[in-house]
C-alpha cells in the first residue's frame, strides 16, 4: 500500500466517522426535539383544545336545556294542565332553540299529563315500560343527564341532553336537546391530529359514545383496542401516552376526562406519522452527509496526489540509482528546503558515505585473499598429521578391543562355571536331603509292614478260632438234624394228634439243612482267608527284608553325596576367584579400551575440524573474490 493510498485511508475514515457522526447526533438531536415537541407538547395542546371544543359544544346544549327547563313561563303551562291555546308560543320557543343550537330537536316532557313535547308538537306519551329512561331519571334526582339512545321520532341515534324542570322542589318534567349521532360525528370528525388522528369520545365505563365512525358507537373500548391499554387510557391525562398495535400498525394514544361531562376523550395517531418528519430528515441528512463526504473526498484525493508528488520523483530517482549498475555517483536535486529537500540533501551524504566504505571493503577483501591462502596451507599439513595420528590409534583400539573382548569371554566362562558348580552342589544337598527322607520313610514303612504282618497273623489266628466254631455250630445242626428226624418218625406214629408235631419238625429239618450249608459256606471262606493270611505274612517277611537293604543302599549314598558336595564347595570357591580377578582385568581393560577409543574419536573429530576448516577457508577465499568482483561493480 502506497503512502498516497495510506493518506487516502486514513483521512477518508477519519473524515466518513466524523460525517457519520455529525449525521447520529443530528438525527438523535431531532428524534428528541421531535418527541418533546409533538408527544410532550404538541399533543397535550391540541388534546386541550379538542376537549375546550367539544365542551363548549356540549355546555351551549347543556344551558339551552338549563335555560328551557328554567323557563317560568313553560313552568306556569305545564303546572296550568298544558292549555293548547298557549301551545304555539312554547312550540316557537323550543323551534328557536333548536335552530340556534343546531339539534334535531329540543323537547320537554311533562311529568303531569306525561306527554312528549318537541318543536314539532306532542309525538307520544310516555310509558313506564317504554321510557323507563323518564322515570329512571325523576326516580333518581338526577339534575341533568347525556344518554345515548334512538329517537323514536326519527328512528335515528341521537345524544340526548335532559335536564330536570323543577319548581319548589317539585319535579314538573325533563328537557333538553337531542343532537344526531350523525352531526356529532361530523363535528368530531373536523377535530384532527396530524394527517389521519382521530379523536373519539367514551363514557366513563369505556364504552364509545362518539366516534368519527358510526359503527364504532356502543362499542366497548376494550373491543377496540388491548384490555390493559383501554384502562390506562380511561385514566390518563393530558401528556400520558398509551401506545398499542392495530393490524401490526403502531398507535400513540392519549386521553383525558371533559370537566362539565363525565366523558373522556381519546386521540388517536399512528405513530408513523409523528415520526415521518423524522425520517424524512433522517434521510435528508444522510443524503447530505454523503454528498458532502464525497466531496471532501475528491478534496483530500487531489491534496494526498499533490503532497507526495515530491516523494514519487525521489522514490523513481532510488529505483534508476538502484538498477543503473551500482552508479554511486548518482545524486538527487535539491528544490526545497522542507521535509522533502532534507530527504534529498540525506540520501546525497547516504552515497557519499557508501563510496567511502565500499573502498574500505575492496582493501579488505584483498587482505582477507591473502591471509586465507596462508591459513589453507597450514591447516593442510594439520590434516596430513591428524589422519596418521587417527590411523594408529585406530589399529590400538582395535587390538584392546579384541583383548578386551577375550577376557570378557574368560570372565563370563568362569562365571558361568561357578554357577553351574554352585548347581551342582544345590542338587547334591536336595539329592541328599531327599535320601535321608527316604531312608526315614523305608524305615517307617519297615515298621508299618512288621505291624501289618504282626496283624495278619493275628487275624489268621481269629479266622482258625472262627473256624473252630463254624465246626461246633455244623455238629450242633447235625444233631438237630437227626432229632428232627427222629421227631418226625415219632409224629408219624402218633397219627392224627402228631400231626402238628410233624410239621414243626419238618421246619426244623430245613433250617438245621440251610444252617448246615451256611456253615460249609463259611468254612470255606474260613480256608480261603487263612491262605490268603498265610501268602500276606510271607510277602510281609519279604517287603521286610527287601526294606532293609534299601535303607544300607540309601545311607552308603548318602554319604557319597555328602562327600561330593564338599568337593564342589571348593571348586566353586576356586572358580569365584577367577571369576573376580578375570572381571578385574575385563573392567582394567574396558577403561583402556574406552580411553584409546576417545583418542580415536577426539583424532577423527581432529581430522574432520580441520577438513571442514580447510573447505571454509577455501569458501571465504572463494567469497572475498565474490565480494571483490560485486565492490568492484560499483562505481565511484
Amino acid at each position: 500500500m502506497t503512502i498516497r493510498q495510506k493518506l487516502l485511508l486514513s483521512m477518508g475514515g477519519a473524515l466518513l466517522l466524523s460525517v457519520a457522526l455529525v449525521v447520529s447526533v443530528g438525527i438523535w438531536q431531532s428524534r428528541q426535539q421531535l418527541e418533546t415537541y409533538w408527544l410532550g407538547s404538541a399533543l397535550p395542546a391540541n388534546i386541550r383544545a379538542i376537549a375546550q371544543e367539544i365542551e363548549k359544544d356540549l355546555t351551549g346544549g347543556i344551558t339551552a336545556s338549563e335555560l328551557i327547563a328554567d323557563n317560568s313561563l313553560m313552568q306556569n303551562w305545564i303546572e296550568r294542565g298544558e292549555p293548547e291555546a298557549e301551545w304555539p308560543l312554547n312550540r316557537e320557543y323550543l323551534e328557536t332553540v333548536a335552530r340556534r343550537q343546531k339539534a334535531d330537536s329540543a323537547h320537554f316532557v311533562s311529568a303531569l299529563s306525561r306527554n312528549y313535547y318537541t318543536q314539532k308538537g306532542i309525538t307520544r306519551k310516555v310509558t313506564a315500560e317504554n321510557d323507563g329512561w323518564f322515570f329512571g331519571f325523576l326516580d333518581k334526582g338526577l339534575k341533568r343527564a347525556l344518554q345515548l339512545d334512538v329517537d323514536k321520532n326519527s328512528g335515528k341515534p341521537t345524544l340526548f341532553i335532559n335536564v330536570r324542570i323543577e319548581r319548589n322542589g317539585k319535579a314538573l318534567g325533563i328537557s333538553g336537546l337531542g343532537i344526531g349521532l350523525q352531526e356529532m360525528a361530523e363535528r368530531i370528525r373536523k377535530f384532527r391530529f396530524a394527517e389521519t388522528g382521530i379523536v373519539y369520545l367514551t363514557d366513563h365505563d369505556g364504552k364509545i359514545l362518539i366516534h368519527p365512525d358510526l359503527k364504532m358507537s356502543g362499542v366497548d373500548l376494550a373491543q377496540h383496542l388491548p384490555a390493559a391499554e383501554a384502562q390506562k387510557l380511561l385514566a390518563a391525562n393530558a401528556g400520558d401516552l398509551v401506545e398499542f398495535e392495530r393490524d401490526g400498525q403502531p398507535i400513540i394514544a392519549s386521553g383525558m376526562q371533559l370537566d362539565e361531562v363525565d366523558w373522556h376523550l381519546v386521540v388517536e395517531v399512528p405513530r408513523s406519522e409523528i415520526y415521518g418528519a423524522l425520517h424524512k430528515a433522517t434521510l435528508l441528512s444522510l443524503t447530505v452527509g454523503i454528498v458532502t463526504a464525497l466531496v471532501f473526498l475528491g478534496l483530500i484525493a487531489l491534496l494526498a496526489d499533490r503532497m507526495t508528488q515530491p516523494l514519487r520523483r525521489i522514490t523513481q530517482a532510488l529505483i534508476s540509482i538502484g538498477q543503473g549498475g551500482g552508479d554511486l555517483t548518482q545524486t538527487l536535486k535539491i528544490e526545497s528546503n522542507d521535509e522533502l529537500g532534507q530527504l534529498a540533501r540525506g540520501f546525497n551524504d547516504f552515497m557519499e558515505s557508501q563510496r567511502q566504505m565500499i573502498r574500505g571493503i575492496l582493501e579488505t577483501a584483498e587482505q582477507v585473499k591473502t591471509y586465507t591462502e596462508q591459513i589453507e596451507e597450514v591447516v593442510t599439513t594439520n590434516h596430513s598429521w591428524a589422519s596418521e595420528q587417527s590411523k594408529l590409534t585406530d589399529s590400538v583400539a582395535t587390538a584392546i578391543y579384541e583383548m578386551e573382548a577375550t577376557v570378557q569371554e574368560v570372565a563370563r566362562n568362569a562365571t558361568e562355571t561357578a554357577t553351574k558348580l554352585e548347581n551342582v552342589g544345590s542338587d547334591a544337598g536336595r539329592i541328599r536331603g531327599d535320601m535321608e527322607r527316604s531312608v526315614t520313610q523305608v524305615n517307617s514303612m519297615s515298621s508299618d509292614i512288621r505291624e501289618s504282618a504282626d496283624a495278619i497273623g493275628q487275624l489268621a489266628q481269629q479266622v482258625n478260632d472262627i473256624g473252630q466254631v463254624i465246626q461246633v455250630i455244623s455238629a450242633i445242626s447235625e444233631q438237630t438234624n437227626l432229632l428232627a428226624l427222629n421227631a418226625a418218625i415219632e409224629a408219624a406214629r402218633a397219627g392224627e394228634h402228631g400231626r402238628g408235631f410233624a410239621v414243626v419238625a419238618d421246619e426244623v429239618r430245613n433250617l438245621a439243612r440251610r444252617t448246615q450249608e451256611s456253615t460249609s459256606e463259611i468254612e470255606g471262606i474260613i480256608e480261603r482267608l487263612q491262605q490268603g493270611s498265610q501268602r500276606a505274612v510271607k510277602a510281609m517277611e519279604a517287603g521286610e527284608g527287601a526294606t532293609g537293604e534299601t535303607v544300607s543302599a540309601a545311607k552308603r549314598m548318602g554319604e557319597a553325596l555328602t562327600s561330593i558336595s564338599d568337593n564342589v564347595s571348593d571348586v566353586v570357591g576356586l572358580s569365584h576367584q577367577v571369576a573376580t580377578a578375570t572381571e578385574e582385568q575385563s573392567s582394567v581393560t574396558e577403561d583402556i579400551s574406552r580411553n584409546v577409543q576417545n583418542i580415536s574419536e577426539l583424532s577423527s573429530r581432529s581430522s574432520d575440524g580441520l577438513t571442514v576448516c580447510r573447505q571454509e577457508v577455501q569458501e571465504l577465499a572463494k567469497l572475498a573474490q565474490q565480494l571483490a568482483k560485486q565492490m568492484m561493480q560499483f562505481r565511484l
